[in-house]
């Protein structure tokens, strides 16, 4: 009698107090989401993108500045004055004086300096004695050229300071460039996390339920005096794991979620924020093929990897420092050639104006050395040594990112093989438990025995799906170390 009343006890109340289902209590639609649509928000909203897409533009001013120094220069000026004399007699008189000039000066890239200055000036005399002369003019005219023979001259010295410029902003895009794959990458694997995360999650929910399912078979046994009383409590305690294990598993899903809505900026763009629900909706099985063979990797990542070019780049102005360096060993020696013309013009009080012209030239050589130069040697060693570390530097990262690409191209191959393994475990796994269901239906299986099953099941289940992400991601990390990741995924990005 008391086992009958204890078994109506069982089917009564133990589905509610052991079997409960753990239900999500959020009941908002999650929102559905591809890969692509992941990362455009990403490259739309991401912040440190933003801020990091200014670089370029900013570098790029220095070009202007750069070249504001072979901007046509104007200068001009005037002075008036005016003098009071008294003679002997106490008479005053004044005198004004104009003087006005204008210039123009051009520096250009061979080492050439032209210079073409007008000066105007009128005189008035100061003496009484010289009332009959009202004024003096006089008009100047000068071109010089002045070209650099030995330091400062030639186009590479003259343009270096340019060079210098266009390759920073250069280096500048690289760096954006590289920010932008890193960035595409880490919103692929949060992505692929998300999604792996709620497999698993469903995993755990079947896994679960085959928990529950099997308590329910248990207890019918003991209420027909099947199986003893005692096995309920290992049972129980089962199901009990599977749901701390379901609960830990959408805890995980929301720390995976909150980074991919971090990463994206998500937050911003939707009414809950940060609580907002996202459900990948890509297959990752639809999204790979079998890789390329290993040098196609290497030899793409010597010509786009964006690491490699900037380090180019900065060997490229290594050696324009080097140039003017160089350059800067010598003496300067330059030629100058003058060419002028002054006009006079008198204007009297009678009216007999009389006027004059003056035509000249000069030509000849400056020349200026300082003894010993201890300061432009050891710039120009310097500048030796660092086009040397930068030759070293570049040959190794070359050889580093040429370890990476091989270990990620195994990491690859082997993610790929699990698969195939992975997969027929899962098979064989699934017949175990369906075996040890019917022993178990005949007594010649433990409870132990159907627990320890549907947790290898479990674990194959899991371990099917991880395999297949990690290939996906991984034929990823090929990618992005070979610096074609935004090519392969069709974006436009500059």
């Amino acid at each position: 009698m008391l086992r009958w009343f204890f078994g109506l006890l069982l089917l009564g109340f133990s589905p509610c107090l052991f079997a409960q289902d753990v239900v999500d209590i959020d009941t908002e639609e999650p929102v559905k989401m591809t890969l692509e649509e992941a990362l455009l928000i990403a490259l739309e909203n991401n912040i440190s993108l933003q801020i990091d897409r200014l670089d370029p533009q900013i570098t790029e001013l220095g070009e202007d500045i750069a070249k504001a120094a072979f901007d046509t220069g104007f200068d001009a000026g005037v002075t008036y004055t005016d003098d009071e004399v008294t003679n002997v007699d106490g008479e005053t008189r004044s005198a004004n004086d104009i003087i006005a000039g204008a210039g123009l000066t051009q520096r250009l890239p061979s080492g050439t300096r032209l210079n073409l200055d007008v000066d105007f000036r009128r005189d008035e005399p100061t003496a009484v004695n010289q009332d009959d002369k009202r004024y003096t003019d006089s008009v100047n005219t000068e071109l010089r050229i002045t070209q650099a023979l030995l330091q400062g001259r030639g186009r590479d010295v003259g343009l270096a300071s340019i060079r210098r410029a266009q390759i920073g902003t250069d280096i500048s895009r690289q760096q954006l460039r590289r920010f932008i794959e890193t960035l595409i990458y880490n919103v692929t694997v949060s992505y692929w996390d998300l999604f792996l995360e709620q497999q698993k999650l469903k995993v755990y929910q079947e896994s679960y339920a085959l928990a529950v399912e099997h308590q329910r078979e248990v207890e019918v046994f003991i209420l027909n005096g099947k199986r003893p009383e005692i096995e309920l409590a290992t049972v129980q305690a089962e199901v009990s794991s599977r749901r701390e294990r379901l609960i830990k598993s959408r805890g995980d899903i929301d720390k995976v979620r909150l980074s991919l809505i971090s990463i994206m900026n998500y937050q911003t763009l939707t009414p809950r924020g940060w609580d907002e629900k996202i459900l990948p909706t890509d297959d990752p099985q639809k999204t790979y093929d079998e890789p390329d063979d290993v040098d196609t990797y290497v030899a793409i990542a010597m010509l786009k990897r964006p690491e490699i070019r900037e380090s180019e780049l900065r060997l490229e102005r290594d050696q324009v420092d080097l140039i003017v360096t160089k350059n800067g060993l010598l003496p300067r020696l330059d030629f100058f050639i003058t060419l002028g013309n002054t006009e006079f013009a008198n204007s009297f009080k009678d009216g007999n104006d009389t006027e004059n012209d003056e035509q000249y030239a000069e030509l000849g050589l400056n020349y200026s050395f300082s003894f010993g130069r201890r300061a432009e040697k050891a710039r120009y060693l310097q500048d030796r040594l660092t086009e040397e570390q930068s030759n070293l530097a570049l040959s190794n990262l070359k050889d580093t990112i040429n370890r990476e690409i091989r270990r990620a191209y195994i990491d690859c191959m082997t993610n790929l093989q699990s698969i195939e393994a992975v997969t027929a475990t899962l098979e064989l796994r699934r017949q175990a438990l369906n075996t040890q269901k019917i022993k178990f239906e005949h007594g010649e299986a433990t409870n132990n025995a159907i627990a320890n099953a549907q947790r290898d099941l479990l674990e194959s289940e899991i371990n099917h799906t991880e395999a297949i992400v990690d290939y996906v991601l991984s034929r990823m990390r090929l990618h992005y170390l070979d610096g074609s990741l935004i090519e392969r995924l069709g974006l436009d990005v500059p």
